[in-house]
Order: structure tokens, then sequence, then C-alpha cells
């Protein structure tokens, strides 16, 4: 099912398992695959995680290996592709789950978010790749940061914890470009992250 899902799109996918085991729940529901979605990236959904773990409170299930997905994930997840093919775009990413998810009344509700303004992030965010959000404001105000590296879309995360990306960010600064300038700009260079993670 999950063949034409790019590696940011499997990590939600991950985190929505964790996020269901953490909270006790029987089965993997459209509200964890919403935090996975937005731990995935963080600047698609103006959402916090805590705000819908909240909503969905602690079950009283076993920390089992493996657990089902409802019914109302099974849709979304068989209605992301869909979306994806819909705009033409040949793998399905976190944005295109969001965009499955804002069809369900149950996610909408735990988000707190009405559905057109769901769509709207995730479509504003297909549209506008993540290099063309306002990067050096995102820096200035330690928020999180995504940015391309090839074809494959990273968040940074949040610059206040550079332990959480470090890798990532040394991979920035060792190119030549626009993020990696800006980095340094904010007072994030190499031997800073390095400092950060402890190593020489």
């Amino acid at each position: 099912m999950f063949e034409g899902y790019t590696h940011e799109a499997r990590q939600a996918l991950v985190m929505a398992l964790e996020e269901a085991r953490a909270l006790r729940s029987s089965a993997i529901g459209t509200g964890h695959l919403l935090i996975g979605v937005i731990r995935s990236l963080p600047l698609l959904v103006p959402l916090r995680a805590d705000d819908v773990r909240a909503r969905l409170g602690t079950g009283d299930a076993g920390e089992e290996a493996g657990l089902p997905f409802t019914d109302a994930a099974k849709r979304a997840l068989q209605d992301a592709p869909l979306e994806a093919q819909r705009l033409g775009h040949g793998r399905v990413t976190p944005a295109h789950l969001l965009l499955a998810l804002a069809a369900d009344p149950e996610a909408v509700e735990l988000s707190s978010l009405d559905p057109a303004r769901l769509r709207d992030e995730a479509l504003r965010h297909l549209i506008h790749p993540p290099e063309r959000f306002d990067l050096e404001r995102a820096l200035r105000e330690g928020g999180p940061v995504p940015v391309w590296l090839g074809d494959r879309e990273l968040p940074i995360g949040d610059l206040g914890h550079p332990r959480v990306d470090a890798r990532l960010l040394l991979a920035i600064l060792g190119k030549k470009g626009r993020s990696a300038e800006l980095l340094r700009t904010h007072g994030l260079d190499e031997a800073v992250v390095r400092a950060a993670l402890g190593g020489p």
C-alpha cells in the first residue's frame, strides 16, 4: 500500500504508530496520523502535536508491537495517493496525507481547524516549496525551518535545539547556498552545531 509514499510520508506513519502506542490506543486513527504529519513537517499544520494528543486522550490498551488502522485511517491512506494523482504528483507526501485527512470529520475536529483551512495549508505547502517560505524570519524567531536537499524535503526542526537535526544542519552548511548563508548570518555555523552535539 505504501510503495508510492516518500520517505517523509513513511516517517509520518511510523510516528503515528509511536503516538498510538504512547497513548495506549487499540488502533492507529486519523488523530495519530495527523500528529505524524505535524511531527514530520512542523510548518505544514498551524497546530501543535500536544494539542491533538490532549484531544485524543489516553486509552487503556496494552503496548502491542503492531496496531491496526481504524477504518477512517485506512480511508485516508487510500485517498492520499488519489490526492497526489489528482494534482499530477508522482509520490505521496505528508501534505497529500493531510489533504486526505482534511476530508475526515474526526481529523478535522481533532485539529480544531476547519476543513478548508487544512486543505489550504496542504495545498500551500505543495504549491510553494519550503525554500519559498520566509526562511530569514523563521531563523530570526527560532522556529522550525523546512529546506530542500536534492529531491528530498527535510525539516530542520527547532533551531533552539540543534541536536534534533544537527546532521541536517551540517549538510546545509556544507553547501554553498542561500540557506547556508542565512544560517551563518544568524550565528549557526559548523563549529556551533558540532559544539552543541558535544563533538570536536
